[in-house]
């Protein structure tokens, strides 16, 4: 019997991608609300921060857990870089809220808008892809690269 087998394995890891998935999503979203409103601005801007707060919550959970967990479903530099990610992304959400507050902006271009519009349907295709985390069938043992993965024969 392997000695991996008798270690009890940490899956909580993807409710906190998934979590943090939504709250990059909502971050987006008030974002994209706060171009479309820029008057209301400094109340989008806290609810962005807000949403940034929770974020880092669930940003150090993951990483103290990591810290104390031996086996780990992924591997742990990716479960760091990830979670990582997803933490610069609602950083930089809310420092672009904070500086439309700051600058006192009021005239939104379209250009800005649109780049919010990506913005959001970005953190939308990576909540998607942080879901199917969970049911990843086949493991990263090199034989995968960046576009391709051939499934491990067991």
């Amino acid at each position: 019997m392997p000695f991996g087998s008798l270690l009890p394995k940490e899956y909580s890891f993807f409710d906190f991608f998934e979590q943090h998935a939504r709250k990059c999503v909502e971050g987006a979203q008030a974002l994209l609300h706060m171009l479309r409103d820029v008057y209301a601005a400094a109340e989008y801007a806290k609810a962005v921060k807000d949403i940034e707060h929770a974020g880092d919550k669930i940003t150090h959970h993951t990483l103290e857990t990591l810290h104390k967990t031996i086996i780990t479903p992924l591997d742990r530099d990716e479960i760091h870089q990830l979670i990582s990610g997803m933490d610069d992304i609602l950083d930089f959400v809310d420092a672009t809220g904070q500086r439309i507050v700051m600058y006192d902006i009021h005239d939104v271009t379209p250009e800005a808008y649109e780049l919010g519009t990506v913005l959001l349907k970005a953190v939308e295709q990576v909540q998607e892809a942080v879901s199917g985390l969970r049911g990843l069938k086949y493991p990263m043992d090199g034989s995968c690269t960046p576009v391709y993965c051939v499934p491990v024969k067991r």
